[in-house]
């Protein structure tokens, strides 16, 4: 129960608090109370149907303004954005709307409420501005692993500096674990690169092949030449399996037509330029499941 001058600090909702409804909610970030009604509440909610399904140790709670719901989860800002959704069916327009996006979808998911979850998540996917960071990051928060793959697959690529240098309260949100896991694979890819970079794989001739050795210089100056220099651009990430299928269509100086053949399928069987994609695919089921 709220002591005297602790209800008198709050204020009710102008328009959320309902005379006919018979929940009273506060939330105490921003000490609003709001009145809703049970059936409204339980609708589509997984949450509250489960929560007012119980025999609560107060059996006043939430029936007085002095004895409401208390909620900590978020910011009564964040609420009005969900209930202007849900009763209203309305979303800012000017440049809030991807902070309301943001609310919505925290809300529906605290409340596990699908429909509206669904319908943020659609927002936000249309939103110019949902940049990767945030959509890895909320995508941990919702459990969203579409979210979570596509957008890690995108950071991971990213050089280390810009990576470090991502939005504070996109990282802050991500979590440790989260930004952690990112970096670490990030670091891995790089270190797996230049090892490729300086180790090219092994020239495998055909048994018609009249210079081995020359054949097998011709692949190593074309990997240390056009490769590497792939692999270590500092700015531009090239997929192993772009480098791969560039390899076929260049024409390998000193280099037998089928022994390239042979070196490029055996390259291909030994999955080195694919090494990278096998670690962002297993940092990602570590996040997910």
């Amino acid at each position: 129960m709220l002591q005297c001058a602790e209800l008198a600090r709050t204020q009710r909702h102008s328009e959320y608090y309902f005379p006919d409804g018979n929940i009273v909610l506060l939330v105490v970030e921003s000490r609003t109370l709001y009145r809703m009604t049970r059936s409204y509440l339980s609708l589509d909610s997984d949450y509250w149907q489960t929560l007012l399904s119980l025999n609560p140790e107060n059996p006043d709670e939430g029936t007085t303004d002095a004895q409401p719901v208390l909620i900590h989860a978020f910011k009564g800002q964040e609420f009005d954005w969900f209930l202007d959704y849900q009763l209203r069916h309305r979303v800012p327009k000017d440049g809030r709307r991807l902070e309301a996006l943001m609310a919505i979808l925290k809300v529906a998911h605290f409340f596990q409420n699908e429909g509206v979850l669904e319908d943020a998540q659609h927002g936000l996917d249309q939103h110019p501005t949902f940049r990767p960071s945030l959509r890895y990051a909320l995508g941990l928060k919702v459990m969203n692993a579409g979210w979570v793959s596509a957008a890690f697959r995108e950071l991971v690529v990213l050089p280390l500096d810009q990576l470090t240098a991502l939005d504070v309260a996109d990282i802050e949100l991500m979590g440790l674990g989260g930004y952690h896991t990112l970096i670490r694979a990030r670091l891995s890819i790089e270190s797996h690169r230049k090892y490729l970079a300086y180790t090219p794989p092994r020239a495998v001739h055909s048994a018609s092949c009249p210079f081995n050795l020359g054949c097998s210089l011709a692949w190593e100056r074309e990997w240390k030449s056009g490769v590497a220099r792939r692999l270590l651009h500092p700015e531009e990430h090239i997929p192993g399996a772009f480098i791969l299928e560039e390899l076929a269509r260049v024409e390998i100086n000193d280099m037998e037509d089928e022994c390239k053949e042979h070196t490029l399928a055996w390259t291909e069987r030994t999955g080195l330029l694919m090494k990278e994609e096998d670690i962002a695919t297993t940092a990602i089921r570590s996040l997910t499941g």
